[in-house]
């Protein structure tokens, strides 16, 4: 992908009534650009400072919700995040990047057959036992939770981050991507224990490779979250052991992603 679709400045205009909103417009426009050329320019600085800023966002927000609401279980880090969302939309739209990131048309979208296997790993494997069922209300809040956690970090992840470092070559964006992606769970060693924590930090790398690479060959963003929002979700109706199955899930996107970044690879050897 390229900076193609950058906005042209408009061009000197006599003063109008309507000036103040047309100001406004050249200033988003100037921000537009300057933003973009730094990103081209240092894709692996503005990942990693884009990568900080939202892990510094998240979690200042986090420890201010913890002391005003922490009566209430889960809220402060749904909160968090919240504000994560929200700052991953403020940035999307300053870029321009809405299509550029992966919500685009089906016209764009291609190799769809690669989704088979991670969404009989996400949607049927956890099932093979049997279906464990909770309560309504809990269920409202699954949704609403693993829904908006799938789009905030594959908006940010597979979206955003992959878009800044895709000028270092499909392997390496790949696995950046992974490693941030991994390395933001590191921060839940502050409240949980260490060796779980490296553990998630590790499954969610191993996600990350399959994630990615499913990104780049299908070309958009919405199956990527919809994998993630499922996976996150059907965990909790599973009869399986949690922990084992997502250990194999993990294994299998892991050596998945593998397989197909083989042949983005040579596709891009190719042309």
């Amino acid at each position: 992908m390229s900076l193609s679709n950058v906005v042209q400045q408009p061009g000197n205009t006599p003063t109008t009534a309507g000036a103040p909103t047309a100001s406004g417009a050249h200033d988003t426009v100037t921000i537009r650009t300057k933003l973009r050329a730094l990103i081209e320019r240092r894709p692996v600085a503005a990942a990693l400072g884009l990568f900080l800023a939202n892990i510094v966002l998240v979690s200042s927000t986090g420890a201010v919700a913890n002391t005003v609401a922490s009566a209430v279980p889960q809220l402060p880090d749904f909160i968090a995040m919240c504000a994560g969302i929200l700052g991953v939309i403020v940035l999307v739209s300053v870029l321009g990047w809405w299509r550029v990131v992966g919500f685009n048309d089906p016209a764009t979208w291609r190799g769809l057959r690669v989704l088979a296997l991670p969404a009989a790993t996400f949607v049927l494997l956890p099932f093979v036992a049997g279906f464990r069922p909770v309560a309504p209300a809990s269920t409202a809040f699954f949704i609403l939770a693993y829904a908006l956690t799938g789009f905030y970090e594959e908006v940010l992840y597979r979206g955003v981050l992959l878009r800044v470092l895709r000028p270092t070559g499909t392997t390496r964006v790949v696995f950046l991507v992974s490693v941030l992606f991994g390395a933001s769970h590191l921060a839940n060693v502050l409240f949980r224990n260490p060796f779980i924590v490296l553990a998630q930090a590790v499954g969610a790398f191993c996600d990350g490779v399959g994630l990615a690479t499913l990104r780049l060959r299908t070309n958009t963003l919405w199956f990527v979250i919809g994998l993630h929002t499922l996976h996150d979700l059907f965990l909790h109706y599973t009869r399986l052991p949690k922990i084992p199955l997502d250990v194999v899930q993990d294994i299998i996107m892991l050596a998945y992603g593998l397989y197909l970044l083989r042949g983005l690879r040579a596709a891009e050897r190719g042309k």
